[in-house]
């Protein structure tokens, strides 16, 4: 009996013990399962945290770029401030002789005096474009390099309608002019006098004889004006502009101590072109040679207007020094857009197709 009763309460004991250790078990279980669910929260609070921190990272960066752009604002005001003191007599100067008309006329007279060449295609070389004070101050207005529109590190474009930042009042006068006023009203009616014999020629030879003397009948105007700078490292392979462009004007800014190089090439194209497409051409990759003909220099107060008959083309090595620059003033001339367009129009199908680019675009 007493073996009996220790084992009862063995049994009891066991069963106890048993019990607790069920309850440690749940106890560790549920514990188990709370820290692993704490794990698990912690892993969301940290990934929550990593996202708060790259968004505030981002946001960081963010604001130090508006900082930049606003110190770089800054200075470019303080820079207008100083040109517009240093720069006031020559504005008035310039508006002046803007008003009196001297410029226009210098102008006008200049293009009448210019030599013709004709090879390797009708070119008219204008030298003394400007009265000498009025190009000192054209050069003395080339607007800041922020207000360039960056192509790449060799090529910017100014484009006095949509100036990339605020310019001094000098520049916005002085390229305002020459793209609103002298390129319109007395440059593109002098050369267009220069060139009358050719018009009518090219164009028959572009669209053929009838349709050829209604576009030449059409008034000519001139656009895409913008100054050009150019670096070391620049190459333009030899092209013809685009198809809808009858003649190109290229006006020099030599500045003090630039040297001729490096102005324009023109080449002599082997074999007949047919141009396929309306935007601008290149012989080369249609598999024509090009042979140079002609070396423009980059010469100062200096111009050229070419018809759109000539290949040509431009090269800066990238071994010159990093410093220079070339600024240079294109422009075309040709029939307003529009009114090309529709006579293109009526054209029978598969030449409209060689005018594609013109007839898709939207101006």
């Amino acid at each position: 009996m007493r073996y009996l009763r220790r084992w009862r309460g063995t049994s009891r004991s066991d069963r106890r013990a048993a019990a607790r250790a069920d309850t440690v078990s749940a106890d560790a279980r549920a514990l188990q399962k709370k820290l692993k669910a704490e794990a698990e929260a912690q892993k969301g609070r940290s990934r929550e945290t990593a996202a708060a921190v790259e968004h505030l990272t981002g946001q960081l960066a963010e604001l130090a770029e508006i900082c930049r752009r606003l110190e770089r604002r800054a200075h470019g005001l303080e820079q207008v401030i100083v040109r517009n003191r240093r720069d006031a007599d020559r504005l008035s100067e310039f508006r002046r002789r803007v008003n009196d008309g001297s410029i226009a006329r210098h102008v006008a007279d200049a293009i009448a005096a210019a030599p013709l060449f004709d090879d390797p295609a009708p070119m008219l070389a204008i030298d003394g474009l400007f009265p000498d004070a009025v190009y000192d101050i054209f050069v003395a207005a080339i607007p800041p390099v922020d207000a360039f529109s960056v192509k790449d590190r060799h090529k910017a474009d100014f484009r006095a309608r949509k100036p990339q930042a605020i310019v001094p009042d000098l520049a916005d006068a002085a390229w305002s002019f020459l793209d609103e006023d002298l390129i319109p009203r007395t440059i593109v009616p002098a050369i267009a006098r220069r060139f009358a014999p050719f018009a009518e020629r090219y164009y028959a030879e572009l669209f053929g004889p009838d349709m050829g003397t209604r576009v030449a009948a059409l008034p000519l105007e001139a656009t895409d004006a913008r100054l050009m700078l150019r670096r070391p490292g620049y190459h333009l392979d030899p092209h013809l502009d685009p198809k809808r462009v009858l003649m190109t004007g290229l006006v020099y800014f030599a500045r003090p101590g630039d040297s001729d190089a490096h102005g324009t090439t023109f080449y002599r194209v082997s074999g007949p072109v047919t141009r396929d497409h309306a935007s601008t051409y290149y012989p080369a990759a249609a598999g024509h040679q090009c042979e140079l003909v002609r070396a423009v220099p980059f010469r100062r107060n200096s111009a050229l207007v070419f018809l759109n008959s000539v290949a040509h083309g431009a090269d800066i090595p990238a071994t010159e020094p990093k410093d220079l620059e070339r600024y240079a003033l294109q422009f075309y001339v040709g029939p307003p857009v529009g009114a090309l367009r529709e006579l293109v129009r009526a054209l029978p199908e598969p030449v409209q197709r060689t005018w594609a680019q013109l007839l898709a675009a939207k101006s």
